[in-house]
């Protein structure tokens, strides 16, 4: 059993010079447990437990500060270590996800093991890299189930409760070994042995979905916050772009008019893959950053701001693109068949505190919308937490809590 613990546990490498930052007290609040050493030996002391007592670790953060060498003897450490360090769970450390914040350093200075290892500037805000963090971690989840076979979801007695599992098969035969896992000894399920084998079973938690929810509220509410940061962010979390629990998503997919050969780029295209063809199953999402105006003029006289009228004028543009029949053939080569007149949404700006600023947003919305959707980033988080709560209300044991919501 693949057991992913809530909280992320972080393995910080700081350089003797580096600026002294308390990185348990500034990463305590994303939910991040730290652990602090000073070379690339107690590093791998710690992960391989020649310390005495082996630390099971979800990451490696590298602060170089002046020392250049340091992140490059840190990332070479990591992956020269052999298939058969391994730590609790079955994972081997060589592939232990690593980010490294350094002024000085470079990507050819690291070893080239297609991990792909991104560098940050020193003066990068927090947010910029817990983002790094939690993309590196979940890009490595990913790859480590890639080589599994699932095989659905299912319900397992496990550590007193009942909780919700994704369940994935491999061969009958001799320990589990992938490129990431070496298990000796796996779950084995009497019940569905003889249909599967062998099963591994992954603990699927509510709290990822909580950290995602407080990591977005922490973008929106940031004044550095960029279009690109929450491309980045929605392109990861796309359930924040669309309530269907059954989707697929384009990040910035490029479209070619065959007229006048022109190219747009959307910032997203959504497509819900349970709606009937009848109906519209596609929708292209324009992004505005959280910090410009939804409103603008009189109190008494309030319209759309001009941002809004410029992005409503761009998603009629993408509209014109997908209606356009000379552009069917290409359109369903990337989105599928039957495609029609999208749904268009802009998500731009914050909902107004004042009562009468919100309501007044909403009867532009109903008058000058277009029949667009002209939502805000506290709307769109709003849908999101409501989601959240009616699926653990549902489901009150699966996010790890002692007692059930009544």
């Amino acid at each position: 059993m693949l057991n992913w613990s809530t909280e992320i546990v972080v393995l910080v490498v700081l350089a003797q010079n580096a600026v002294r930052r308390d990185w348990a007290d500034i990463l305590r609040p994303f939910q991040i447990a730290v652990l602090t050493v000073a070379d690339e030996l107690a590093a791998i002391d710690l992960m391989t437990g020649r310390a005495g007592q082996q630390i099971v670790v979800d990451a490696v953060l590298v602060v170089d500060a002046a020392d250049e060498k340091l992140s490059k003897r840190v990332a070479s450490r990591v992956s020269e270590l052999s298939d058969d360090a391994i730590q609790r769970g079955g994972f081997r450390l060589r592939h232990l996800p690593l980010v490294v914040v350094s002024d000085i350093a470079r990507g050819t200075d690291l070893p080239d093991d297609g991990r792909n290892i991104p560098i940050m500037k020193t003066s990068a805000a927090v947010e910029r890299i817990v983002d790094k963090l939690d993309d590196q971690i979940r890009r490595y989840r990913t790859a480590v189930l890639r080589d599994l076979q699932a095989v659905g979801p299912g319900f397992a007695y496990h550590d007193g409760r009942l909780g919700l599992f994704r369940g994935y098969s491999f061969p009958r035969r001799g320990p589990l070994e992938t490129t990431y896992l070496k298990v000796m000894s796996p779950t084995i399920s009497s019940d569905t042995g003889a249909a599967f084998g062998r099963l591994l079973l992954v603990e699927d938690r509510l709290s990822t979905a909580r950290k995602s929810i407080d990591r977005f509220r922490l973008l929106i509410e940031s004044e550095g916050t960029r279009e690109e940061h929450l491309q980045d962010f929605l392109d990861h979390h796309p359930e924040f772009l669309s309530p269907e629990p059954f989707m697929q998503h384009w990040s910035q997919p490029s479209l070619k008019d065959n007229i006048s050969g022109q190219t747009s780029v959307p910032d997203f295209v959504v497509r819900a893959l349970m709606v009937p063809r009848m109906k519209k199953s596609l929708t292209v999402v324009d992004l505005k950053r959280p910090q410009v105006p939804v409103l603008a003029g009189r109190r008494s006289h309030r319209k759309f701001s001009e941002q809004v009228h410029q992005v409503i004028t761009q998603l009629r543009d993408y509209e014109e693109h997908f209606t356009n029949p000379a552009n069917r053939d290409e359109l369903e080569q990337v989105f599928g068949p039957s495609v029609r007149s999208p749904n268009l949404t802009a998500v731009i700006g914050r909902l107004p505190e004042d009562p009468g600023l919100a309501d007044r947003l909403e009867e532009l919305r109903d008058r000058d919308g277009m029949g667009m959707s002209i939502t805000t980033y506290d709307e769109m988080l709003m849908e999101r937490e409501y989601r959240f709560e009616t699926t653990r209300r549902r489901l009150p044991a699966l996010d790890g809590s002692d007692e059930a919501d009544s």
